[in-house]
This record gives structure tokens, C-alpha cells and sequence, in this order.
């Protein structure tokens, strides 16, 4: 199989435990291969804005009779925003936000990208164990798992999980510990880990290692560029 056969089969849920296994070691070896996987889920989110381009229509039709007014011009351009699904907790962070607030409206634990769990099923091996507690918010079983997956071999994935999991415990100096181990490890997750590590600095209040960390992320990658980019301009 191709490797864009493997992103094909991830997305239509229909990998074999062999395949699913060849996707990982794919997913963590081959850059490009990675990039286009990203790429691909990316675009497969944005097909939920689907349903709202008929809205998005009507309301640029709603001025064909009209002429345009400058106001309302950007009274439509707002709303679409409202319409789209955009953040104004995001985009509009009020600059007297506290580094607490600020990183409960940026942090989200990095969805499933590993072991994908297939509804009505059920596996034994540890992984599976691991993520099925992860997707379902059961961080302390999930970091149990973690442990004894970490304990027979170093996973870098795994090792990224594991932070997210600690910071969900609201146990951040250990994910600090863990996030900092990890960026020095170039592999194909260190601009995730420089995300979640720049998060963590934020909720322990150091602003200046936040900034330095996003300035970082934003010379190595283009993951989060927006949300780092604002974020930075947020703590000035």
C-alpha cells in the first residue's frame, strides 16, 4: 500500500491492526508523511463549516438590492465571524486576562492521533487501555497506563500524551519536566511538545519562559502559528 493509502484507510476507520501499526511508525519516522497526514486532518475539520456556507450565502445576498454602507460592511464581515465558529475569547483576549485565564481559553488536550478507538471494541493491549481512558477523560487510569507503556521502552509519542494527561491532573511542574525533555528530542512531535510546554509555563505564571517558548515554536513550525502569534501579544 502507498502511503497516501494509509491516510485514506485512518480516515475511512478501516486500518488492520497490522496497518494501524505501519500508520504509527509512519506517523513518527516520516516527516512528509506527517505533514501530509496533518494536512489531510485539518482539512477534514474544516468540512464541518460545510453546513454553514447556505447561511454564509444568504447573508451576503442580504445587500444585492442595497447599496453598502462602510458599517454595514463590517457588521456582515463580524457576524460571518460569529457564524464560522470563531473565538472571541480567542482572538479578543482582553489584555488584563490573567496567565490562569488565559491558558484555560488556549489549552485543549491534543486530541487521539495514535491509537484510533473504534466504538464497540474493545482491546487488551496496553496502548489501546491507555488512549481508550484518555478519550474518555479518565486521566488518572490513562496516566497509569502511560507509565507502564514508558516503562518498557521510550515512546515519544507516548511521552507527549503522558504531558497532557499531567497537565489535565493540574500536575504542571511534572509536565513541565517532561515537555522540557521532550523539545530536545528532534523528532516529528517537538513543535506539539513546544505548544503544550509554552501552556504550561502560562499556567505556572511565567510569562517571559511562555513567550520565549512561542517565539521558538514559531521559528521551527508552522503549528499554532496564530494561536502563538496572538498569545504573545496577549502577554505584552
Amino acid at each position: 500500500m502507498n502511503k497516501s493509502g494509509y491516510i485514506i484507510k485512518y480516515f475511512e476507520d478501516t486500518l488492520s491492526e497490522v496497518e494501524l501499526k505501519e500508520f504509527n511508525t509512519l506517523l513518527l519516522s516520516d516527516n512528509d508523511f506527517k505533514e501530509e497526514f496533518e494536512f489531510q486532518k485539518e482539512l477534514q475539520e474544516t468540512l464541518v463549516l460545510n453546513d454553514r456556507e447556505q447561511l454564509k450565502e444568504e447573508i451576503q445576498n442580504w445587500d444585492t438590492t442595497i447599496k453598502k454602507s462602510r458599517f454595514k460592511a463590517w457588521f456582515i464581515a463580524a457576524s460571518l465571524l460569529i457564524l464560522l465558529g470563531t473565538s472571541w475569547q480567542l482572538f479578543f483576549n482582553s489584555p488584563s486576562d490573567s496567565p490562569e485565564e488565559l491558558y484555560a481559553s488556549y489549552f485543549e488536550p491534543y486530541r487521539n492521533i495514535v491509537q484510533p478507538i473504534v466504538r464497540g471494541e474493545h482491546k487488551e493491549d496496553l496502548q489501546s487501555k491507555a488512549f481508550e481512558a484518555y478519550e474518555a477523560k479518565n486521566y488518572e487510569t490513562a496516566i497509569l497506563y502511560f507509565n507502564d507503556i514508558l516503562k518498557e521502552e521510550p515512546n515519544a509519542a507516548i511521552s507527549f500524551y503522558k504531558a497532557n494527561t499531567l497537565l489535565q491532573l493540574n500536575k504542571t511542574n511534572e509536565a513541565i519536566k517532561l515537555l522540557e525533555a521532550n523539545v530536545k528530542n528532534p523528532d516529528t512531535l517537538q513543535d506539539r511538545n513546544l505548544w503544550y510546554l509554552a501552556l504550561a509555563y502560562l499556567k505556572n505564571n511565567n510569562t517571559d519562559a511562555t513567550k520565549k517558548t512561542l517565539k521558538q515554536l514559531l521559528s521551527k513550525s508552522k503549528f499554532k502559528t496564530k494561536e502563538a502569534t496572538t498569545l504573545i501579544k496577549d502577554l505584552d
